[in-house]
């Protein structure tokens, strides 16, 4: 069940690694594994079966929200708190320029 799923390596016999190095295929007894329970052979190809190349998405239409890596595109973009004094500077220059 998924009591043991951070459960000591040592409970369940078997190499000393922990339980989650023996993830997919090699496990050494199917009683210790944690998925459906295998019914013929329906349920036995592993996850790599159902065709990696083609991520199912759930919403295939909308391209996910990823911003690019392209660092020079978007400067890190900072609020900073000014001062009582430079608040007033800047409003005076902005005044005597005009604005």
């Amino acid at each position: 069940g998924p009591t043991h799923a951070h459960a000591p390596a040592q409970q369940g016999g078997g190499s000393p690694v922990g339980p989650r190095a023996r993830a997919h295929g090699n496990q050494p007894g199917g009683e210790r594994h944690q998925g459906a329970p295998l019914a013929g052979g329906e349920a036995q190809p592993g996850p790599d079966s159902v065709a990696p190349s083609v991520p199912t998405l759930p919403f295939p239409d909308r391209m996910p929200r990823r911003r690019s890596r392209n660092p020079t595109e978007r400067t890190r973009k900072t609020t900073t708190r000014l001062s009582d004094d430079e608040h007033a500077e800047i409003a005076a220059a902005a005044r005597a320029r005009g604005i």
